[in-house]
């Protein structure tokens, strides 16, 4: 019932979508993305109220007709993956397995698009790189996949992992290392750090997820090296899919959701000055709020 009712969204069907959300939440009352139907009914409405007509979204030039995702600023441009590189596809989707490349800003936008330096790019998957405020070193998301050995789980499933990597003198990526908490039984993607590179965030369904994947925080030290994840907790994270953090110079978070009431499958969520609170140790029973359209659709 919950993934019909995404699918519903999908094709702008709200007034069925809300009916089969409704059957989803007398099934599973205690389930709480039907809960947050619920007190939402009207979910719509609150969207409309918090979208924008003074933002336009612009195609870039620099995409493809693959995947292209995953952005981060660097240096003067853009670190992001993609699947253009052409080699074996993947099969999950018949497209090329993602590397990372990097766009340089013009004044007419980004120029020619070029694979990121040194060692992080390999046969497999890479993406989602965020770099640290003094360009030294970055995390990034890649198959498990370390020193030419690829792993699977029980199930025959190739996790996410996340990895650190060090700049070079030559201006290569190098030194690469993965982040001691990964695991070849759940995965650990996505990362953002904060705007003093202090905290670093990431999505898993590591033990200790409410559902498909949650958004965890985890301190980051002087010399590089990470501390023990934290769960955001329930007013964060849901018994759906949360994923893709990204966190502002003003300290808000902002990430994807499939569990609290949006306008299609994954929507934008953003809760206001999280870090700062994070920070302070009192970040239980934030508000949530959908960024609205046109960034969600």
């Amino acid at each position: 019932y919950f993934r019909y009712a995404l699918s519903l969204r999908g094709i702008e069907n709200y007034e069925k979508s809300d009916k089969i959300m409704q059957k989803f939440n007398d099934q599973k009352p205690n389930d709480r993305r039907g809960k947050a139907f619920l007190s939402k009914v009207d979910y719509r409405s609150a969207i409309e109220e918090l979208s924008r007509d003074d933002i336009e979204l612009d195609n870039l030039d620099i995409n493809t007709q693959f995947s292209d995702f995953g952005t981060a600023e660097y240096a003067n441009g853009i670190v992001f993956a993609s699947a253009r590189g052409g080699g074996r596809k993947y099969r999950w989707n018949e497209e090329p397995y993602l590397d990372l490349y990097l766009a340089e800003k013009t004044e007419n936008g980004f120029g020619e698009v070029i694979e990121i330096e040194g060692k992080v790019n390999t046969k497999f998957h890479e993406s989602s790189a965020v770099f640290s405020p003094n360009g030294q070193y970055m995390f990034f998301t890649r198959n498990n996949f370390y020193k030419r050995r690829y792993k699977e789980d029980e199930t025959g499933i190739n996790r996410l992992q996340l990895y650190r990597a060090a700049l070079n003198e030559d201006g290569a990526w190098g030194d690469i290392h993965k982040v001691h908490f990964n695991s070849e039984d759940y995965s650990v993607a996505h990362p953002a750090l904060n705007k003093s590179g202090t905290r670093l965030y990431f999505a898993s369904d590591m033990p200790g997820t409410f559902g498909q994947s949650d958004i965890f925080v985890v301190e980051v030290y002087e010399d590089g090296s990470l501390g023990e994840p934290e769960n955001l907790g329930a007013s964060i994270n849901t018994e759906g899919q949360e994923s893709f953090p990204f966190i502002d110079t003003n300290g808000n978070l902002f990430y994807s959701s499939t569990g609290f009431p949006g306008l299609g499958g994954m929507d934008v969520f953003k809760s206001e000055g999280l870090d700062q609170k994070v920070g302070s140790g009192i970040y239980r029973n934030l508000p949530v709020v959908n960024v609205g359209k046109p960034v969600n659709s």
